[in-house]
């Protein structure tokens, strides 16, 4: 009987050790403090153990292949969340379409929050938002200087609330595509060449201008350019360094001819619902490690600009400084595709575009 008590009572000693062992492994300990005063008194407070921390993750779509200047711009974004986060919102990358969303549904996609941000070929998402435009106004701004004070002072402050109420999207940066050479197997001294040419065109006002010199117009995403240059399908095409890079145009074209002019740009957007979800703190940090993305990605276009000049010769790729008369011929004939898209679109585009007249020093006229 004695045996049989002394065997009860080491039970329940082990018992009480391993409950005392669980309660001071189970999560963060209360924290006991105890002061003494002056006059001898000791005062003893516990504080509750700190808050379990969230972490938000984000999936976000970035057309661009993950060496590109569009996706080393969207992997910065990535990693300064992170970092300036302390780990509290991570972002999950997918480069050049991996989930198999086309430049020209990105703004469906993230509007509907399939992904959760991504960024928006202006040019390429015309189908679903003529506003989209603006991001390609052919011979429009000849710098980036220029270019870059009108996009940041004059369109963005313009189409942030427009696409946050219409499509439910949030602005967060920018990324411009780079200066505008056309890629042809021509050097281009008179508008008069291009006529009967097949060159891929993205976004209506290109096409109506490329339409007015004579221009076969073909569209294609760019996700279908490799097979349309390997297939002979397209004479040629205006495009950019990061895209020349990423295509390998060089090996379908001798020359790149400098249109002196800036291409165009894609906007970085979350979506609303996304955005709203994370605490205020969270969402400053985002807009601000957007703006300092949208300068990152301009010092990378820029560095990129003077390594593809430095490199193409080496690869059969001349480049061509396009007469400056011609090139004012085509402004001037991009001046009318212009003010007769605003004027056709909606009062919102008159409204930017006469802004934009104004701005660069120009006579707005619809004669």
């Amino acid at each position: 009987m004695r045996l049989r008590r002394s065997y009860l009572f080491a039970i329940l000693l082990l018992i009480a050790a391993l409950a005392l062992v669980v309660s001071g492994c189970g999560g963060e300990a209360e924290e006991t403090t105890t002061t003494t005063a002056a006059d001898g008194e000791e005062t003893t407070t516990t504080a509750a153990p700190p808050a379990e921390t969230i972490t938000w993750v984000w999936n976000i779509s970035s057309t661009g292949t993950a060496t590109s200047p569009y996706g080393l711009t969207a992997a910065y974004f990535a990693e300064e969340i992170e970092k300036r986060s302390e780990g509290r919102l991570v972002v999950e990358l997918n480069y050049g379409g991996a989930l198999g969303y086309k430049a020209a549904e990105m703004l469906e996609t993230v509007s509907e929050r399939l992904v959760d941000g991504g960024d928006l070929s202006l040019p390429h998402i015309v189908g679903s938002e003529p506003l989209g435009n603006f991001g390609s106004l052919p011979f429009l701004h000849q710098g980036y200087d220029e270019y870059w004070d009108w996009l940041d002072n004059l369109l963005m402050p313009k189409l942030a609330p427009e696409f946050e109420e219409k499509w439910g999207v949030v602005p967060i940066g920018t990324f411009t595509f780079g200066s505008m050479y056309l890629l042809w197997n021509e050097a281009l001294d008179d508008v008069e060449q291009v006529r009967g040419q097949r060159f891929r065109i993205f976004g209506d006002i290109n096409a109506e201008f490329w339409n007015s010199l004579g221009v076969n117009v073909i569209y294609l995403p760019v996700e279908e350019l490799q097979t349309a240059m390997e297939r002979n399908m397209i004479d040629g095409m205006p495009n950019s360094n990061p895209l020349i890079d990423q295509l390998e145009a060089w090996e379908y074209y001798q020359y790149r001819n400098d249109l002196g002019a800036i291409i165009g740009s894609s906007m970085f957007v979350v979506n609303k619902d996304a955005f709203e979800a994370l605490p205020e703190d969270l969402q400053q940090l985002v807009m601000e490690v957007g703006r300092d993305m949208t300068e990152y990605g301009r010092e990378l276009l820029i560095a990129d600009d003077a390594r593809m000049t430095e490199e193409l010769p080496d690869k059969g790729m001349e480049t061509y400084m396009v007469p400056k008369e011609t090139l004012e011929q085509m402004r001037d004939i991009g001046k009318e595709a212009w003010i007769n898209w605003a004027t056709a679109t909606s009062p919102l585009a008159e409204e930017i575009m006469k802004e934009t007249f104004a701005m660069l020093g120009m006579e707005w006229s619809t004669n």
